[in-house]
């Protein structure tokens, strides 16, 4: 968690915990299917741990499309993901022979965080 004050703190876990009644009524609906599923096409001893690991793959791949996101927007707002502090943006040219594309990215210089990614469009289209 990050080392902020109680508002940034508050927000953080707030954030966090909206997802998790969504996710496990997600994952129980999921979890259902399986089982469904299972009974009617295959062997009944395979049901439960079929339902169960369709349950988890669906929840974890919400969960990290949604903190990937959340991350990304995060980020793009000029703000730190983990402390919540403003980001210098940056900028690297293509290099020939090495990568086609620019890199545009964000550092902290509270905690170091880096994130960079590929510009796909340059910067003087409009």
């Amino acid at each position: 968690m990050p080392n902020t004050s109680a508002a940034a703190r508050a927000r953080w876990i707030a954030e966090r915990l909206i997802w998790w009644p969504l996710l496990v009524g997600i994952g129980y609906a999921w979890y259902l299917f399986g089982i469904r599923l299972t009974h009617r096409i295959g062997p009944d001893q395979l049901s439960q741990t079929v339902g169960l690991m369709l349950a988890v793959a669906v929840v974890v791949t919400i969960w990290r499309w949604s903190a990937r996101d959340s991350r990304r927007f995060t980020i793009e707002s000029g703000t730190c993901p983990r402390c919540y502090t403003t980001v210098t943006p940056y900028e690297y040219p293509p290099l020939p022979g090495v990568r086609e594309e620019a890199l545009h990215g964000w550092h902290c210089n509270n905690c170091g965080l880096e994130d960079a990614h590929p510009l796909t469009t340059s910067p003087d289209a409009s």
